[in-house]
């Protein structure tokens, strides 16, 4: 019964973050990228401030001012390399794809983890990862072509908004190496980062860079907007940052961030099918053959490492 609920958590974060991507599609018909981010982060920094002071008051005065940096360093990473270039990119690119091209995360992450922590880069992974980036390849260019054209994206745009949206799987991959060993306790100072206290963390600064973008003002009057677009707003702070954040820390702690990494397989999915039921947006040959090769590549990078670091 334990395993079967932890397994059902971790389908609820799939769920919730593969959904991200057409609700943030759906926010953007009414809202810049910035104030989206300053919508959705800055709630959800001061609500980590409050568990901070509350649980990890102690704690964290004493690791932020010895690892400051390193926060530091992952707040941005997250807030401006991840969450605001996928905004940007969802002002032009549909939701499905952009879905797709977030999860050529983890194969990023094989890839450059060699160059920053003792990790090997086995022909498994290699296998994988070529795979992957041709899936992703080939959506890029092939999709303008055909969801592009049907949507009255100009080819030149799709490629472009996918090139800035690619941007964003690669910050998440340098966050996660970066963070890993703090995780881990393998690191040069050997502090051992509680997952959930790091995340909280690395979140609360928000509250304070995100100040900046809340000077100018909302470029509308929020009372103008429809009900669906709270709704959607609220799906993207309580269930895709928040509860999918700690659900999917809560899983790692208990079962390790190899086997919980199966998520990555079926985010993309639920993007595709967010994007078709929720949205409308098409799904022609270059979306699925994408999917396929991207999916197929994560599989097989992770197998591959498996298979040959062990």
């Amino acid at each position: 019964m334990r395993n079967f609920f932890l397994w059902f958590v971790l389908f609820l974060v799939a769920a919730f973050w593969g959904g991200a991507f057409a609700a943030i599609k759906f926010v953007l018909d009414f809202i810049s990228p910035t104030e989206l981010l300053v919508y959705r982060f800055m709630p959800t920094a001061i609500i980590c401030i409050i568990v901070i002071l509350v649980f990890y008051r102690r704690d964290s005065v004493r690791l932020f001012r010895k690892h400051w940096l390193i926060i530091m360093v992952m707040n941005l990473l997250m807030l401006f390399g991840y969450h605001l270039v996928l905004n940007i990119g969802e002002t032009v690119l549909p939701s499905g794809p952009a879905g797709l091209i977030i999860g050529t995360y983890p194969i990023f992450t094989i890839f450059l983890a060699p160059f920053f922590i003792n990790e090997k880069l086995t022909p498994g992974k290699v296998i994988g990862g070529i795979i992957g980036f041709a899936g992703t390849a080939f959506l890029m260019l092939m999709g303008s072509q055909h969801e592009g054209a049907e949507l009255n994206i100009e080819p030149s745009q799709w490629v472009l908004f996918s090139l800035i949206t690619l941007i964003a799987p690669i910050a998440a991959a340098v966050q996660t190496i970066i963070a890993k060993p703090y995780v881990t306790g393998e690191n040069r100072h050997g502090v051992k980062f509680d997952p959930i206290h790091l995340n909280m963390l690395y979140m609360a600064p928000a509250a304070v860079l995100l100040i900046p973008f809340m000077l100018n003002g909302p470029s509308r009057n929020l009372s103008e907007f429809p009900m669906a677009f709270w709704l959607a707003l609220g799906f993207l702070v309580i269930f895709c940052t928040l509860g999918a954040y700690i659900g999917w820390l809560w899983a790692v702690a208990r079962i390790g961030a190899g086997r919980v990494a199966v998520t990555a397989y079926v985010i993309p999915l639920f993007a595709l099918a967010y994007a078709r039921v929720w949205l409308g947006e098409p799904i022609g040959l270059p979306t699925i053959v994408g999917a396929v090769c991207i999916i197929a590549g994560v599989i097989l990078a992770n197998a591959g490492g498996k298979l040959n670091d062990g």
